[in-house]
């Protein structure tokens, strides 16, 4: 045995634990990225169900000013929002009855806001509250305007994610 050939053994005998270092390496880096692809895809599916639920509440808010622009006779508004309107306490914009610690609770939303069914919505259905905050007048023309405040709440598509949408309206008087 000359000495190339001891050399070339001590050599190949290191092939193996050197080809499992790299795939050791190899497997922990694939671990890595697809721990971050998970993450991606959850980042991902969470801002569309944001956005969702952001579409579905505006297309709520703007149907409730389209009903609110089409009737003619808008009643006057209660405390407990049993005509259908709440008045806030206090004048102008004064933190409404019901906002404290009901504005998260669904039960309080099924017994004391309005929902509407919109197409393709299969998920929760959305509720409202529309608060009558008062009238005014332009001053010139004399025209009046009931003032109101929409406060829309839709629930999201995942399990901890509702939106709660607010805007005030004013509907002229002719």
């Amino acid at each position: 045995m000359n000495g190339n050939e001891h050399v070339r053994r001590r050599v190949s005998g290191s092939v193996l634990p050197v080809a499992l270092l790299l795939l050791l390496l190899l497997t922990f880096m694939t671990i890595s990225s697809m721990d971050a692809l998970v993450l991606e895809e959850r980042m991902a599916g969470n801002l569309h169900d944001q956005q969702r639920t952001h579409e579905l509440a505006v297309a709520v808010l703007r149907e409730v000013r389209n009903q609110l622009d089409s009737e003619v006779f808008h009643p006057q508004g209660s405390k407990d929002g049993s005509t259908g309107l709440w008045v806030p306490e206090g004048l102008w914009g004064g933190d409404p009855a019901w906002v404290g610690d009901s504005i998260r609770d669904t039960q309080w939303w099924a017994a004391h806001g309005r929902t509407m069914s919109l197409p393709g919505v299969s998920n929760e259905v959305p509720g409202y509250v529309v608060e009558f905050l008062g009238t005014s007048d332009d001053g010139a023309s004399g025209t009046l305007s009931a003032i109101y405040r929409i406060t829309v709440r839709a629930p999201g598509y995942g399990e901890r994610s509702t939106l709660y949408l607010q805007t005030h309206h004013v509907v002229r008087q002719t």
